[in-house]
């Protein structure tokens, strides 16, 4: 079940201007997605992105969550890290809110 959209213009939501996800409606994406498919898994305390979308690695594996920038892209999938790697060095990191840890 996912949580119900928050309000236009929230930090939460993504750009509709845009067309794209914030860093905050990126990580409530990968929130959801990890309760639904990777229960046990804990995500790591940061967030990267970059032009293309967004990594949630997951804490003590080799495994997260990418999140395409675009709103009408493909959606969010669980990943093996190596899926990002070449993309990582050039990532920036944002801190992860506490609730989506």
């Amino acid at each position: 079940m996912h949580a119900q959209e928050p309000p236009e213009g929230s930090r939460w939501a993504p750009s509709p201007m845009t067309g794209e996800h914030s860093g905050y409606s990126a990580a409530r994406v990968a929130h959801e997605l990890r309760l639904a498919d990777a229960p046990g898994a804990r995500a790591d305390a940061i967030l990267f992105h970059d032009h293309a979308g967004f990594w949630l690695p997951f804490a003590d594996e080799d495994r997260g969550i990418i999140v395409p920038r675009a709103l009408n892209a493909p959606g969010a999938a669980i990943v093996p890290a190596s899926a990002v790697a070449e993309r990582l060095p050039g990532m920036w990191p944002q801190p992860l809110p506490e609730a989506f840890r």
